[in-house]
């Protein structure tokens, strides 16, 4: 059950009140009682010693009729008793019987003055008693005692007692008022605070949050109002982000179809619409079909759960001719979740690229055979590197478009091999990428990727101690394809080049130092 803040903090109040009040209120009532209680044994005493002096001086014949008188006269109970018990006189109960077992009585025959509070065997009252004998010095004649109701001598406190309780009553009620009071006025900011929450939660940043003041209180609001400036220009950034990622999405070379967490399209670009022959009407109907048809359901439930990408053959009932190749690739929804998402890639772009790839091919068959006429080894090794330079600056993918390229792995590594080919000659040096996928496909823009690799490599030369070689990996991490070199912690890492480099085409760069070893890497988006 919910229970609001200003009832916590009334009760709390309460309780600290009650917790003062309280121990006070009993104490002051026992230490009444006790002093009241003292005061009586004292005077009590007092007239005890006053009788039993009398007593003493009585003659032995005058004894019994003065002790006549003194019972009668005494406004207190006073009993006489004689050495065996029994009781000569009492002032208010005329028979009683044989009170040698009480215990002020044999107080008083040993020598002590006795004293004690019991509740009486006459009267069924708790009575307060003292008892003396006489005389005080020789052979005991007699023990004289008084007696008097301790609700006659607890009168005083029981009346101030009922003063503290009133008094406790009325301040209790004063302070539950006063504690809810000011339960209310400190929770109303609180509850502002957590109304107007609520509205940035909503997306509504115009709600009025409690003029800051100068406690906890103002440091929360104060708190708030900042989170909800940064919230609002987040909102606005990435609304503008959204914007540009669709704008740039129509002008991407290849299709590309957004999907959500159940598999629905939430966005097509102008590339997708052509390659699978949409229309405004059936657009929707037909890219949801996509996800089920033949080898893509396995596809896309792979990568929903490894998010490595996968080539499938496309064959749309709708579309006649041969399969186009498209790639399912793992995008994330705002919530985190893991979407799929297909890239559509041109077919004749791809024919066109295989028959550059051939010619390139006989190209350096030709160079080759050209170079006979010098040392076979040399024409060889220029007739590579050509091969290979070329090779390098091919797309893998799509043509080009305003900068943008899709390019393999390979060709990065081997175009930042080309370019610090004398270092790696004057060195002795030589990369290794033995055991990884050079074939993975990354996006390219303006060769921001091929100097960011051609860095990383730069820094592996010189931070490999020593070795002969450079070892490269490639794998997948992360959706993105990452290129890793390991070498010594003390030379100076390229990560300003690296961040320069990647940061606008949404790569990332990073290391893992292991003692006096370190792991560089940088990221590069899956195509």
């Amino acid at each position: 059950m919910r229970v609001p803040l200003h009832i916590k903090l009334a009760v709390s109040y309460l309780l600290v009140v009650g917790l003062v009040l309280v121990p006070t209120a009993v104490y002051l009532q026992t230490s009444l009682r006790r002093g009241e209680r003292h005061a009586a044994r004292v005077e009590l005493q007092a007239e005890l010693r006053n009788l039993t002096e009398r007593l003493d001086t009585a003659p032995p014949g005058q004894l019994s009729a003065r002790i006549d008188i003194l019972c009668g006269a005494l406004p207190l109970r006073m009993t006489v008793v004689e050495p065996g018990g029994r009781v000569l006189c009492d002032s208010q109960h005329p028979t009683l019987g044989n009170h040698g077992d009480r215990e002020e009585i044999r107080a008083a025959f040993a020598g002590s003055e006795g004293s004690v509070v019991r509740r009486s065997a006459t009267t069924g009252e708790l009575t307060l008693y003292v008892a003396r004998r006489y005389p005080s010095v020789g052979p005991a004649r007699g023990v004289v005692r008084l007696a008097r109701p301790v609700s006659s001598v607890d009168a005083a406190s029981v009346q101030v007692a009922s003063v503290v309780r009133n008094t406790s009553a009325i301040a209790l009620t004063v302070a539950a008022l006063l504690s809810l009071l000011a339960a209310l006025v400190a929770s109303r900011p609180l509850r502002r605070m957590a109304l107007a929450a609520r509205s940035f939660s909503e997306g509504d940043f115009a709600a009025e949050l409690p003029k800051p003041s100068d406690d906890e209180i103002g440091e929360v609001s104060q708190a708030l109002e900042h989170l909800a400036a940064q919230l609002r220009g987040k909102l606005l950034a990435s609304g503008a982000d959204r914007s540009t990622l669709f704008a740039l999405m129509d002008e991407l070379p290849v299709g590309l179809i957004l999907y959500g967490a159940d598999r629905r399209p939430t966005r097509v670009n102008a590339v997708a619409r052509r390659l699978l022959g949409l229309r405004p009407h059936d657009e929707h109907a037909r890219c949801a079909e996509l996800p089920e048809l033949p080898g893509c359901r396995e596809a896309v439930d792979r990568v929903i759960d490894d998010g490595f990408t996968r080539e499938v053959s496309l064959a749309p009932p709708w579309l006649a001719g041969a399969p186009c190749r498209a790639r399912w690739v793992a995008a994330y929804a705002p919530e985190g979740d893991r979407c799929p998402a297909l890239v559509l890639l041109d077919g004749a772009a791809t024919a066109d690229l295989a028959a550059a790839r051939a010619a390139l091919a006989r190209c350096v068959e030709a160079l080759r055979g050209v170079a006979t006429g010098r040392d076979p080894g040399a024409a060889a090794a220029e007739a590579g590197d050509l091969a290979r330079s070329t090779e390098a600056l091919l797309p893998v993918g799509p043509p080009s478009h305003e900068g943008v390229e899709v390019l393999s792995v390979g060709s990065l590594v081997r175009a930042a091999q080309l370019a610090l080919a004398a270092r790696l000659a004057d060195e002795g040096a030589r990369f290794d990428a033995a055991g990884s996928d050079l074939t993975l496909a990354v996006v390219d823009v303006d060769g921001r990727a091929r100097r960011a690799i051609e860095a990383l490599l730069a820094w592996g030369i010189d931070a490999r101690a020593g070795a002969s070689t450079v070892r490269v990996r490639v794998l997948v991490m992360e959706g993105a394809a990452r290129v890793a070199v390991r070498g010594a912690a003390d030379v100076p890492s390229p990560g300003a080049v690296l961040t320069e480099c990647l940061g606008p085409i949404g790569g990332a760069a990073g290391e893992r130092i292991n003692e006096d070893q370190v792991e560089r890497w940088v990221s590069l988006a899956l195509a």
